[in-house]
């Protein structure tokens, strides 16, 4: 295999890492928002899956939970984890161009 592909692979691993990373805090604080029992083991449960799964299944288990009032540190946190998990998804991209490209040269 070309080095290229390699190099393009290991940036679009450590992308998938620091997305879920994010997502994973993201979901442990709005479960702590919401009140839900263990929220770092939900969030970690179902933050898991490749095709979006577990997501699906918080976001629809969260109806029953009602978002209680957020103080600006939480709201500033929230908004800080959302913008690392938009930079994971560049990382992610970025990876995947490389491969491409390294694969096209082959």
């Amino acid at each position: 295999m070309s080095l290229l592909v390699l190099f393009g692979l290991a940036i679009l691993l450590v992308g998938i890492a620091f997305t879920w990373y994010q997502l994973y805090h993201l979901l442990a604080l709005d479960a702590d928002l919401r009140g839900i029992s263990h929220p770092k083991g939900t969030a970690f449960f179902l933050s898991n899956g490749q095709r979006g799964e577990g997501l699906l299944a918080y976001l629809l288990y969260r109806k029953r939970f009602p978002l209680t009032r957020i103080s600006p540190e939480k709201q500033a946190r929230s908004l800080r984890l959302k913008k690392m998990a938009c930079v994971g998804i560049a990382i992610m991209a970025v990876g995947a161009c490389v491969t491409v490209i390294g694969l096209s040269i082959l």
